[in-house]
């Protein structure tokens, strides 16, 4: 490596550094203070610094995996533009060097934070992609919200909230079709609690098991033995404690809402103990007063305690609409043929994302190789002109990127187009701007 090589790449990584410290610091501030409030709901004195702290350090791979691409470009254009404010690219041109050789290092450098940018996607962000998801008085505790979503059994199942730790869905439905049984089937449970297919030690394994369940209409032998793996009933009667009735306050008024029940089962027939009392971890989990009418009723009449065999997962019963922003290409992929996302608009944003995803990189690469021609060809320049230059071009970028993917979410634009369009105009437009440059 040649000394003004090294001059270059170390230029290139002082002003990356500033760049973004400068922006994300200035993002952190404002943030903070805006949401000072919520993160007093977490903590107080020192360890509200940690709180914060963390929050904002976890946050750091979302902020790098955003603005890689702005500020590499802001990057380049500052390392440049230094560059010829010190006359370094007249001399090297003097010298015989040409600008392409000049501005190797440059090139080579964005090249590399695009690798580093693909490395954290796919390795940095999807261990952290719960927590960065957390909003900023969640401390991991919280309750979360529950989509309604078909399985691969063209079953509805939707919950009013989910608790996180014990992967239990509160005031649970589910909807079987006509299909499966010979008539429709409404399935209303206090609680559902997951059990994934590599359970080592329950017998009944990849659905949920529902508890203070109710079926509507109810299930018949002939309706089981039509399909035993959908529904099986474990316990008809019994096995759910009785409504629980709360003390007064001390002021004599009426308590509102259903405290923490103990959701261990009363003494059952011995095949229904070893299936649920034994194996399946019964969850504890607190009922919150705003379902707690619903909850009551279902405690008053739902009895009953069933395992629903379904092919969707815990994780996506609660995952955000968005999930796919943190998720690796490989979960991208399956995602595709999730059953949980065969239908409607969000299968339509994860095939778009994808064909950005892939196509990120040499987007990345596209976009410096449009701004670095406005710098160059103006030698002399102003270096704020060119900085300046170098945003509108950015901003024009970005903006048909978000054109193209507001027409794909609409269905004007399929989902490769939505990736492969921009690269095709911009990167017409990039080669037309680097032929021009003055060697």
């Amino acid at each position: 490596m040649r000394i003004l090589d090294r001059e270059r790449y170390w230029a290139f990584i002082k002003a990356y550094f500033i760049c973004y410290f400068t922006l994300v610091g200035l993002y952190v501030v404002i943030d903070a203070f805006s949401n000072f409030d919520e993160f007093t709901k977490r903590a107080e004195g020192l360890e509200l610094v940690t709180v914060m702290g963390r929050y904002y350090l976890v946050h750091q791979c979302q902020f790098f995996d955003q603005l890689s691409g702005v500020i590499g470009m802001m990057a380049a254009i500052f390392t440049v533009t230094w560059m010829q404010r010190n006359n370094e690219h007249l001399a090297m041109l003097a010298a015989g060097v040409s600008t392409q050789r000049a501005i190797r290092p440059v090139l080579v450098s964005s090249v590399i934070v695009s690798v580093m940018v693909i490395a954290n996607q796919e390795f940095v962000i999807p261990p952290l992609a719960d927590e960065i998801g957390r909003s900023h008085d969640d401390d991991g505790t919280q309750k979360v919200h529950v989509s309604s979503r078909y399985d691969s059994e063209r079953v509805l199942l939707h919950g009013v909230e989910a608790d996180r730790a014990t992967k239990t869905l509160l005031a649970f439905d589910a909807t079987i079709p006509y299909e499966l049984y010979g008539s429709i089937r409404l399935v209303k449970a206090v609680q559902a609690t997951y059990i994934p297919p590599e359970d080592p030690h329950a017998p009944l394994k990849g659905g949920w098991l529902l508890r203070g369940a109710i079926v509507t209409p109810p299930l018949d032998e002939e309706a089981v033995e039509t399909n035993p793996e959908i529904l099986r009933p474990l316990l008809d009667l019994g096995g759910y404690p009785q409504p629980y009735k709360p003390q007064p306050n001390a002021d004599g008024t009426p308590a509102r809402g259903l405290a923490p029940p103990d959701l261990a089962p009363a003494p059952l027939s011995s095949t229904a103990y070893l299936a649920v009392s034994l194996e399946l971890p019964l969850a504890r989990v607190p009922l919150m007063p705003v379902i707690h009418q619903q909850l009551d009723r279902l405690l008053q009449i739902g009895r009953g305690t069933y395992f629903l065999r379904s092919s969707l997962t815990f994780q996506a019963m609660t995952r955000k609409p968005n999930w796919y922003l943190l998720a690796t290409t490989h979960d991208l992929l399956q995602g595709l043929t999730d059953p949980s996302t065969t239908e409607g608009s969000e299968r339509n944003d994860v095939a778009m994302f994808v064909h950005v995803r892939l196509l990120r990189p040499i987007m990345g690469v596209t976009l410096l190789f449009m701004s670095l021609p406005l710098v160059l060809a103006g030698y002399g320049r102003n270096s704020f002109i060119s900085l300046a230059l170098a945003l509108g071009n950015a901003a024009m970028f970005y903006g048909a990127n978000i054109l193209c993917s507001y027409l794909g979410g609409f269905g004007f634009l399929t989902a490769s187009l939505v990736g492969w369009a921009p690269l095709l105009g911009f990167g017409t437009l990039a080669s037309i701007r680097w032929s021009r440059i003055r060697t």
